[in-house]
């Protein structure tokens, strides 16, 4: 896939980021996390007040402290990511998914291992040692730079088969991941380098834990709405059937021939409308006439066949012809003919 290819379907990119933060399931998500994850925002700053004052706090309440009670929220956070990516990646195929799934393993694993702070004094003695930065600090960003070399290279590769579906989440997911380094890596190294007041340092190691605490909740909470999404989907195409196992309701591959989607049945072609698989799909001069009676579908399906069904008896011939655009984008419906149409193109009628 070409940088062009993925710039004429990035016009798709804020309708999905604007579905996925309205998800249930990102709001409940968030109603999960939030309320813990703001009272360790507190825990940390009374403590950093307490280092100032000589009121001292459990080191643990602090975010940056390592296997404190922020470290293993994030623990914890970064595992269920990996562990959502993955299952994604082995239902759908999508590369994508893996990358960023192994990434966040090899996170969670340098976090709980303190592996990035041992490989800082592992390479200090080769680096100079006459900055104004410590040499073991300046070897940890050395590392992360190496990771994040082998994680865009997995990502240039993971292209060639993904789907723009697959791409857009990605997208998502990498900005969130770029924030996190920022806060991680370069604004550490801000704190490391030359002389601060106590005042300063606090203040500054505190914008760096919190960014980082806060881009790792962000990708969580994004990360649980696109798998909410993608669960969606698979009960909608194991309730159609079989057929529907065929095509991945996600998108064809972009690299791949649209002759092969044009000829399958109508209700592949509805179950890929009916899950957001429309934000990929070949122009079509004529689109089929869009049914009046159309329902909006809740994912099951029996909804996929509804409104044909009423309208043409159960034959799968006039219901092609009968039904329009119906697709479900990350858990929000559209129906054609409604005033919230579909906001992609529609689905090929049966060849």
């Amino acid at each position: 896939m070409t940088l062009s290819e993925i710039l004429s379907q990035s016009r798709h990119f804020p309708t999905l980021l604007r579905d996925l933060i309205r998800s249930p399931a990102f709001r409940n998500s968030a109603l999960l996390v939030l309320p813990y994850a703001s009272l360790l925002v507190g825990l940390d700053i009374a403590t950093r007040y307490g280092e100032l004052t000589g009121a001292l706090l459990p080191r643990d309440f602090m975010l940056s402290q390592d296997r404190s009670l922020g470290e293993y929220l994030e623990y914890g956070l970064m595992t269920a990511m990996a562990i959502m990516l993955l299952r994604m990646w082995r239902r759908d195929g999508s590369p994508l998914y893996l990358v960023n799934a192994i990434l966040f393993v090899v996170l969670t694993l340098d976090n709980a291992l303190e592996i990035h702070e041992a490989f800082g004094f592992w390479i200090a003695p080769i680096l100079p040692q006459n900055l104004p930065i410590s040499a073991h600090h300046l070897g940890e960003p050395l590392m992360f730079a190496g990771i994040g070399v082998l994680w865009l290279a997995g990502l240039g590769l993971a292209l060639r088969a993904a789907r723009i579906d697959s791409v857009l989440n990605s997208l998502i997911i990498v900005g969130c991941i770029g924030a996190t380094a920022m806060f991680g890596v370069v604004e550490d190294a801000v704190v490391s380098y030359g002389t601060h007041s106590d005042l300063m340092i606090v203040t500054e190691a505190f914008i760096e834990d919190a960014g980082e605490f806060a881009m790792i909740i962000l990708a969580f909470l994004f990360t649980v709405a696109i798998y909410d999404a993608a669960r969606r989907r698979w009960l909608a195409e194991d309730g159609v059937g079989s057929a529907a196992r065929e095509t991945r309701a996600a998108g064809m591959p972009l690299m791949g021939s649209p002759r092969a989607v044009l000829a399958r049945p109508f209700p592949n072609a509805a179950i890929r409308a009916m899950t957001g698989a429309c934000l990929f799909r070949p122009t079509i001069p004529k689109p089929i006439r869009p049914c009046s009676s159309a329902v909006c579908l809740t994912g099951k399906g029996a909804a996929a066949r509804s409104c044909g069904t009423r309208r043409s008896n159960g034959d799968p011939a006039r219901r092609a012809k009968s039904c329009g655009s119906i697709c479900v984008a990350i858990g929000r419906a559209y129906r054609t003919g409604s005033k919230t149409p579909c906001p992609y193109p529609s689905p090929p009628p049966n060849s």
